[in-house]
C-alpha cells in the first residue's frame, strides 16, 4: 500500500551573532522523531520550508495528502491582533504567514491537517482565536507546563478529554498521561473550534474542527513518546485519514 505523503513544518531561527558560521545565519530544522513517527505509522514525511508568505505558494502544496505543523517558536501577537508582551519569545512572521495558509487551504481543499504545540496554537489563530502569550504571567498556574529540568521531553501530567469527542474515540479513554514543554497556550478559541482537552488546572490540551474536516490540534509532543499508545493511537488515525481522502 502506498504510503501518504505528509509535509511537516519546520522550526525557524533567526540570525544571531551569537553563534557562529554557518549557524549564525537564519535556518530551519526539525528533529528526526518527526520523520521516524510519520513513517514508522504509515506515511512517508516531507518536510516543508517557509519560503513564502504568500497564499498561492501554500496552494502549490495541495499535491500532499496530510500535513503537520510542528511544534517551535511564539507566534507574533500581531497575527491574532495583540501587542507584544514581555513574557512572549522569538517569533517567525514568515513561518506564522505560511502555516496559517497552510490551514485555510487545507480546510478549503479537504486535507487533513495535525497540529502540535505550537502547531495547535497556529490552528486557533487561523481561524480567529487568540492566545496566553506566557501562562506564568496569567497568575492562576497550578502546575509547571515547561520542560526546563532535562535534556528532554521529561516533565508529564494528565489531560481531561471531553467525553464523545473526537480524541475520546481515538484514545478510548477519559484521562491521557502526556508530556508538556510549552509556556503558550489557547485563550479565545477560534471559529468553528471546540475544546476537546484541558489539564487539571484547566489549560486546553486538544481543539478539534467541528466540520467536516480533519483539523485537530494537541498541545503535547508525541514524536517525543513514539512507542506510547497514545501516540500510536493518534498519529495512526491521521495517517489514516490521509490515506482516505
Amino acid at each position: 500500500m502506498k504510503k501518504p505523503l505528509i509535509g511537516i513544518t519546520l522550526r525557524c531561527e533567526n540570525p544571531s551573532a551569537k553563534r557562529k558560521y554557518p549557524t549564525a545565519q537564519a535556518f530551519e530544522y526539525n528533529h528526526l522523531r518527526w520523520a521516524n513517527v510519520i513513517f514508522d505509522n504509515g506515511g512517508y514525511p516531507i518536510y516543508l520550508s517557509s519560503v513564502s508568505n504568500d497564499s498561492e505558494v501554500a496552494a502549490e502544496l495541495e499535491f500532499l495528502d496530510g500535513f503537520l505543523l510542528s511544534g517551535g517558536e511564539d507566534v507574533e501577537p500581531s497575527f491574532y491582533g495583540c501587542r507584544r508582551e514581555p513574557g512572549c519569545g522569538p517569533s517567525s512572521p514568515l513561518r506564522d504567514a505560511f502555516e496559517i495558509h497552510l490551514v485555510k487551504m487545507a480546510l478549503r481543499k479537504h486535507i487533513p491537517l495535525l497540529g502540535v504545540c505550537r502547531g495547535m496554537q497556529v490552528i486557533n489563530v487561523a481561524m480567529g482565536g487568540t492566545l496566553h502569550q506566557d501562562i506564568a504571567a496569567l497568575g492562576t498556574e497550578t502546575m509547571n507546563h515547561l520542560n526546563t529540568e532535562t535534556s528532554d521531553y521529561g516533565r508529564f501530567h494528565n489531560i481531561m478529554i471531553a467525553l464523545r469527542s473526537s480524541l475520546s474515540k481515538v484514545m478510548g479513554e477519559s484521562v491521557i498521561s502526556v508530556n508538556t514543554s510549552h509556556h503558550q497556550a489557547v485563550d479565545k478559541i477560534g471559529s468553528g473550534l471546540e475544546i476537546i482537552s484541558r489539564t487539571e488546572d484547566g489549560i486546553i490540551e486538544g481543539i478539534d474542527y467541528t466540520g467536516n474536516n480533519y483539523l485537530l490540534g494537541v498541545q503535547w509532543h508525541p514524536e517525543a513518546m513514539p512507542e506510547a499508545r497514545s501516540t500510536k493511537l493518534l498519529i495512526g488515525d491521521f495517517i489514516k485519514a490521509c490515506r482516505i481522502r
